[in-house]
């Protein structure tokens, strides 16, 4: 059975360490005395090693959502097909495809950092401006817990918003799946607004082309196209409502670091304080 210790693959004669391999009496008594922070299973697999973080997490957002993709593709894909709109241009909705087919894989590599599966790096590029300070499982509760229990001093919070703040884009699935039936049944009308067409030109000699043509008309266009940006606002707005609300945390917990040590203050302090360097908001703070 493998072990921890195996893992080290230690390889020399201890004799040689002489006394300084044995611990003190007092380091044996701690080690005995300190509680086992691990189970069983914890054990066992440390012993093994390769760790590998989807051994214990997965992101329950995949497969909503890659049918949520699977669909916008299909979509982009008939309307590429297109040549004509005989009641426009196919601007608005070539921009909210494009729009949401960026958006998707953003919101997937974030359900996936807060699912545990992958850790945030240490940034990325958003909006061509590099952006630090995103959660992921560890760093999104860790936070969370902080938070929860200053909330419960300041606030009287007696709930898990503090930690679930950071995760709302694991609670959408319906959201999500309601999105993706919209496109599949736009996706229906404007693969049925199109017919083949052909146009001979009036060259020397003519030219004949075999064109698509697609008669949607502009409220159908519009509404389409609404269909596709509400989709891409759904992921975008969960996403950075996450994203700002672990970086609204450390802040909070940046500034209760400030404070914190701001009302425990012994005599020397108090006299420099009231003396000499405290403003008046501080002075009378202390009392």
């Amino acid at each position: 059975m493998a072990s921890v210790y195996e893992r080290l693959n230690f390889s020399f004669d201890t004799g040689k360490f002489g006394d300084s391999i044995n611990l003190s009496d007092s380091a044996k008594n701690y080690l005995n005395s300190s509680p086992d922070q691990l189970q069983d299973w914890q054990k066992s697999d440390l012993a093994n090693g390769s760790i590998v973080a989807t051994d214990y997490f997965k992101n329950p957002m995949i497969d909503v959502t890659e049918r949520l993709s699977g669909n916008v593709n299909t979509m982009n894909q008939i309307v590429q097909t297109i040549n004509i709109f005989e009641n426009g241009s196919n601007t608005s909705m070539g921009t909210s495809l494009t729009n949401l087919i960026i958006e998707i894989p953003k919101y997937l590599s974030h359900t996936s950092n807060i699912s545990g599966v992958t850790e945030a790096k240490a940034n990325v590029t958003e909006n061509s401006t590099t952006v630090t300070h995103f959660p992921d499982y560890r760093k999104a509760v860790s936070a969370g817990e902080q938070i929860l229990m200053l909330t419960n001093t300041t606030d009287n919070v007696a709930n898990s918003v503090p930690l679930l703040g950071n995760f709302t884009s694991l609670f959408i699935t319906d959201d999500i799946n309601a999105s993706a039936n919209n496109i599949i049944n736009d996706l229906v009308t404007v693969r049925n607004s199109i017919r083949v067409e052909t146009i001979t030109d009036a060259g020397d000699p003519p030219v004949t082309t075999t064109v698509n043509v697609s008669n949607l008309s502009a409220n159908v266009f519009t509404t389409i196209s609404s269909n596709i940006t509400a989709a891409n606002t759904l992921l975008s707005t969960r996403r950075l409502h996450d994203w700002n609300f672990y970086r609204n945390s450390l802040n909070i917990l940046d500034d209760y670091n400030k404070v914190n040590s701001l009302g425990r203050v012994g005599n020397t302090q108090k006299y420099l304080i009231n003396n000499m360097i405290g403003t008046e908001k501080y002075k009378n703070s202390l009392g």
